[in-house]
C-alpha cells in the first residue's frame, strides 16, 4: 500500500497489508520514482519524520487551531512523539521509524561521555544480499 499524505493520518488497516509505503510528498518525478522503489531499483531508506496514531483518541495535540493568529501549544515539549512517551501511549508507527530492504550488523558500538544526554557512535555495516542505505543519525 503507498500513503500520499503530507501529514499523519489513521492507518487502522495497516496490520492488514503486507507492505506500507509512505510517498510523502513525491512531486512532479513520482511515478519513476514510485517505481524504482516498487520494483527494487531503490531502497525507501527514509524515516517517519513525525509518530503515526494508533487511534484518533491518542493524538496528544487533537485540536491545534490558532487562536487570533496564535498557536498556543500548552502541552509544552509534550506534542507529537513526546506526547505519546507522556502518555504511555502505544503509536501505530513511532517517529523515527523506517524499514528497508536489506539488513544490517553494527559492530563497535560506544557511547561517548555518558550523562542525560549521550551520544553512541557504532560501524554498520550491510549484512543483508540486497543494496541499502542506513541513515547515520537515529
Amino acid at each position: 500500500m503507498v500513503v500520499n499524505a503530507g501529514a499523519p493520518v489513521l492507518l487502522p488497516w495497516a496490520g492488514e497489508v503486507p507492505a506500507l509505503l509512505w510517498a510523502w510528498l513525491p512531486g512532479q518525478e513520482a511515478g519513476h520514482a514510485l517505481a524504482d522503489v516498487l520494483f527494487g531499483r531503490a531502497e525507501p531508506s527514509g524515516r517517519l519524520p513525525w509518530t503515526l496514531p494508533a487511534r484518533a483518541e491518542d493524538v496528544p495535540v487533537p485540536d491545534a487551531v490558532p487562536v487570533d493568529g496564535v498557536l498556543d501549544y500548552h502541552e509544552g515539549l509534550h506534542i507529537g512523539h513526546r506526547g505519546y512517551d507522556r502518555a504511555g501511549t502505544e503509536p501505530a508507527f513511532p517517529f523515527g521509524h523506517g524499514l528497508g530492504w536489506t539488513t544490517w550488523s553494527y559492530d563497535r558500538a560506544e557511547t561517548l561521555a555518558p550523562s542525560a544526554t549521550a551520544t553512541a557512535t557504532a560501524t554498520a555495516t550491510g549484512a543483508g544480499a540486497a543494496g541499502g542505505d542506513e541513515p547515520r543519525s537515529r
